[in-house]
């Protein structure tokens, strides 16, 4: 692995148990950070957290850079895993 590039895996890899658990939820959790602590530190409110975790609210690219930015990460993962069906 190239120095400065994060290494990313499936979320089902890294958590077998909780296949349908969201990529967002997965970096936060991996992180240790309540939904209320994220939302303060990115400045939007409590219940686009859980709907972005939820699949209920799409992830754009912009929100998706400043998650990562927080949570580590790599930000194409929330766009892919955001869209509903």
């Amino acid at each position: 692995m190239k120095a400065g590039k994060a290494q990313t895996f499936p979320i089902d890899e890294v958590f077998p148990d909780r296949a349908n658990l969201s990529t967002l939820r997965a970096y936060r959790t991996r992180e240790n950070l309540p939904q209320k602590e994220l939302t303060e530190k990115i400045g939007i409110p409590r219940r686009y957290i859980s709907e972005m975790e939820n699949r209920t609210r799409v992830i754009g690219k912009e929100m998706a850079r400043r998650l990562t930015e927080i949570l580590g990460g790599d930000y194409r993962a929330l766009l892919k895993r955001s869209r509903t069906s």
